[in-house]
């Protein structure tokens, strides 16, 4: 008994094997479902059948429903892989006229990490959560319909249906293009730092960073002694205004003191990372991080 047909361009093994998936298990409740492939021209037609025999412990219908829902969702599956990057690229070109070709590639990339939100630590945005609800409209209006014609265009679907979905993914785009000049802007100040580190000689050869359970720090030079926070706050805030917090301290006084050799003990105590990436990026090779050493044990652990 026919279920439902598919017209499809192309190669139809990924389209394929994202349906297995979807409906393995049927067969695994005993429900066999039958396939064939029909070549027309430079399109495919995929036939789902189902034998009543297999019916036995449950209705034509209900069994119907399920496998047009499962089907449903690997057809949104496909059509995603085959076009999100294609729609998206597209965006990014009609958007972002006054960036070089190079910007544009990592403003499609930035648009993709924010979509593949399993694959990134970046914070969920608006749009991507807008994109789950219509992809529930989606696999609902592809149900329809399935069960309206019995035969679902899969370029139609693409051609038509997708309007919402682009617009959303203008969102993205939007999204990832701030993004991008924020890191750019972090980076054009990462490389004013290095200059300003670069230009200065060194107060001191080596500097020591001890932290506590509280992230609170101290600074030690070569000689184990112990520099000064309220000194280095100072200066500090002269250079970045009349306020600077606990964090921007650290690399302010860093900068000040331009050491040629940075050390981080107990760097597990660092929650906010963002202070070690900006360290990192500042002084580069001039950074080693300790995991425990004997340094630690005389001085960090004695001073907790």
């Amino acid at each position: 008994m026919n279920l439902l047909s598919i017209l499809t361009d192309g190669n139809t093994d990924k389209l394929e094997s994202s349906i297995d998936e979807h409906i393995i298990f049927l067969e695994k409740e005993g429900i066999s479902i039958e396939k064939t492939i029909e070549s027309l021209d430079q399109q495919s037609l995929l036939r789902f059948g189902i034998s009543k025999d297999y019916l036995s412990f449950k209705t034509y219908s209900d069994s119907l429903k399920i496998f047009k829902y499962r089907v449903a969702c690997a057809l949104l599956e496909c059509i995603e892989k085959k076009e999100q990057e294609k729609m998206v690229r597209t965006i990014v070109k009609q958007e972002c006229h006054y960036f070089s070709k190079k910007e544009k590639e990592e403003i499609e990339k930035i648009s993709i990490v924010f979509l593949e939100k399993n694959k990134t630590s970046i914070e969920e945005i608006a749009a991507v959560k807008k994109l789950e609800k219509i992809r529930i409209s989606l696999i609902n209006s592809i149900i329809q319909s399935l069960n309206k014609e019995h035969c679902f265009n899969v370029q139609g679907f693409i051609d038509f249906r997708l309007r919402e979905y682009c617009l959303v993914l203008v969102e993205v785009v939007e999204k990832a293009i701030e993004e991008y000049l924020m890191k750019r802007e972090f980076n054009d100040f990462i490389k004013l730092l290095r200059y300003f580190v670069d230009v200065q000689e060194p107060k001191v050869k080596i500097v020591h960073i001890a932290l506590d359970e509280e992230e609170e720090f101290r600074l030690y030079d070569e000689q184990n002694n112990l520099i000064n926070n309220e000194n280095l706050r100072d200066i500090a805030a002269e250079i970045s205004g009349n306020y600077i917090g606990y964090d921007d301290l650290l690399v302010s006084s860093l900068i000040t003191i331009a050491p040629e050799k940075i050390y981080i003990h107990n760097i597990t105590q660092m929650k906010k990372r963002e202070v070690y990436k900006t360290i990192s990026k500042v002084f580069a090779s001039k950074v080693e991080v300790c995991s425990g050493c004997k340094w630690c044990v005389a001085y960090v652990n004695k001073n907790e």
